[in-house]
C-alpha cells in the first residue's frame, strides 16, 4: 500500500504526469525530499507535500503555479528559541545625514556611543602659529588696559572739574549772603566782597573756607552796626537814600518819552494845513509811528458823484465830510427823483483805519434830504482794488424833512455812487 499506482488511472496520465514520475524516481533513488511519517491513517510516502496516491491531486495540479512547499520541521536549540522569543526593535527609516546620531538614537538602536578620537585643531608642527596668536592676544590685552586707564583718568578729571564748580557755586552763594547782610546792616558791601575775594579762592588748589566766610560776614555786620550808631541813621533812611539816587534819571527819561509820544500823536491827528486847504504831508516821525501801529495813510481821489431817486422841491447839492474838513459841490436845479450827476473832483488824505467819509444830500432851502456814511476801510478797499473803481450804496433818507414836503417814500430807495481812485504814489 502506497508503493504501486492503480491501473485505472494510467490512461489519464499526460506528459506532465510522466515528467513528475520521472522526477519522483530520481528523487527516490537519491533518498531526498520524501516523507516517511505518512499523513494521518495513510502510511504512504509523499514528495514535496503532494500525496503520490491521490489521483485527483495529480490531475488538478497547475504545474505553472508556484509550488507550495511542505512545512519543514527543524529542531530548535534553547539558544535559538530565546533569540526568536526576544522582541525585535523597530528600525526607523534610514535617511542620509551629515552628523553623528544623538545619544537617544544610539539608545533606541540598543547601541552605545563610542568615544571617537578628536583630531588636534592645529597640526603638531604649528608652534609659530600659536606664538602669533599669543602675541595678538597680548596686544589686544594691552590696548584694553590702556583704554581702561584713559577712562579712569578722564573720570578723575571730570570729578575734579565738578568739585571746582561746586566750590564756585558755594563761593557765589557766600558772596550773595555777604552782600545781603551788608545791605541789611548798612555795612560796606564793596569792602566786604573784596576782603572775601582775597581770602576765598575758586582755583584748582583752593577751597571755600566756611570759617573765613563767617568771619567776614560777622565783621561786615559789626562795621555796619557801628556806622549806624555813629551817624544816627536807620535802615529805612538808607533804603530811601538808595532809591532816591536812581529816581531822578528814571523820572527824566520817562518825561522825555511821554513828551515825544504826545507830540507825535498831536502831529498825527492834527496835521498842519497848507495854503490850499489840503492836509500837508506828515513828518517822517509820525509816519514811522503810524506804520508801527498798523495805520497807513492814503491819498484818495473822489469824482463822478451820482445821486438818484431823491425827491426835492428846490435845488440840490452834496457835501463830503472827512474829519474836520468839509467839501461841497455846485448846486443843481431841483430834483424830481431823476438821475443827478456832479462833476467835481475831491482829494482826501485818509488813514486806514481812520475816520469815515460822510456824504450828505442837501436841499438849498429845505435842509438835509439823505445821508450816507462810508467807513475808511471800505473807501480804501474800493480805491486800491484792481477790479473795483465805483462805490454804490443806498442813502438813508431824512424822513422828517420829506414828510414836510408831503412826499410818499413807498418803493423809492435813494442811492449814491462815486468813483474812487488811489493816487498815493502819483506825483
Amino acid at each position: 500500500k502506497g508503493k504501486t499506482f492503480p491501473s485505472i488511472k494510467i490512461a489519464h496520465f499526460d506528459m506532465n504526469s510522466i515528467q513528475l514520475l520521472v522526477f519522483f524516481f530520481l528523487v527516490r533513488a537519491t533518498g531526498k525530499g520524501l516523507r516517511s511519517e505518512g499523513c494521518g491513517h495513510c502510511s504512504g510516502q509523499c514528495f514535496a507535500g503532494r500525496c503520490l496516491f491521490s489521483a485527483d491531486a495529480l490531475d488538478t495540479v497547475n504545474e505553472d503555479a508556484p509550488t507550495k512547499l511542505a512545512p519543514v520541521h527543524v529542531r530548535q536549540t534553547p539558544i535559538f528559541q530565546e533569540a526568536v522569543a526576544a522582541p525585535v526593535a523597530s528600525v526607523a527609516a534610514v535617511t542620509p545625514r551629515t552628523h553623528a546620531p544623538a545619544v537617544a538614537e544610539w539608545t533606541h538602536l540598543d547601541r552605545r556611543e563610542t568615544d571617537m578620537p578628536l583630531e588636534p585643531i592645529l597640526p603638531l608642527d604649528s608652534e609659530d602659529a600659536l606664538d602669533g596668536a599669543i602675541d595678538q592676544m597680548e596686544i589686544k590685552l594691552a590696548q584694553e588696559r590702556n583704554e581702561k586707564a584713559q577712562i579712569l583718568e578722564k573720570n578723575l578729571e571730570l570729578d575734579h572739574e565738578l568739585a571746582m564748580w561746586r566750590e564756585a557755586g558755594e563761593h557765589i552763594a557766600s558772596r550773595d549772603q555777604v552782600a545781603l547782610r551788608s545791605l541789611e546792616y548798612g555795612g560796606d558791601v564793596k569792602a566786604s566782597l573784596l576782603a572775601m575775594d582775597s581770602s576765598v579762592s575758586t582755583k584748582i588748589d583752593g577751597a571755600v573756607d566756611v570759617a573765613s566766610v563767617a568771619e567776614h560776614v560777622a565783621a561786615s555786620s559789626e562795621r555796619g552796626a557801628s556806622a549806624d550808631v555813629k551817624h544816627g541813621t536807620s535802615v529805612t533812611t538808607r533804603a530811601w537814600a538808595w532809591s532816591t539816587s536812581f529816581s531822578y534819571p528814571v523820572a527824566v527819561g520817562t518825561f522825555l518819552v511821554v513828551g515825544f509820544l504826545l507830540l507825535s500823536f498831536a502831529q498825527l491827528w492834527w496835521p498842519a494845513k497848507a495854503d490850499d486847504g489840503q492836509s500837508s504831508r506828515r513828518g517822517w516821525i509820525s509816519t514811522s509811528i503810524m506804520r508801527c501801529l498798523g495805520i497807513v495813510e492814503y491819498k484818495i481821489e473822489v469824482s463822478e458823484v451820482h445821486v438818484g431817486s431823491v425827491l426835492s422841491c428846490g435845488n440840490v447839492y452834496i457835501t463830503l465830510q472827512h474829519g474836520k474838513r468839509t467839501m461841497r459841490t455846485r448846486v443843481l436845479r431841483r430834483s424830481d427823483g431823476s438821475f443827478l450827476k456832479f462833476n467835481e473832483v475831491f482829494m482826501l488824505n485818509m488813514l486806514c483805519p481812520g475816520e469815515p467819509l460822510t456824504m450828505t444830500v442837501m436841499e438849498e432851502q429845505g435842509g438835509e434830504l439823505a445821508k450816507l456814511t462810508i467807513p475808511a476801510t471800505e473807501v480804501v478797499r474800493v480805491a486800491t482794488s484792481e477790479h473795483l473803481s465805483y462805490l454804490r450804496s443806498e442813502l438813508t433818507p431824512n424822513v422828517d424833512g420829506l414828510r414836510q414836503l408831503g412826499k410818499n417814500l413807498e418803493g423809492r430807495k435813494p442811492y449814491a455812487a462815486m468813483k474812487l481812485r488811489n493816487v498815493t504814489d502819483v506825483k
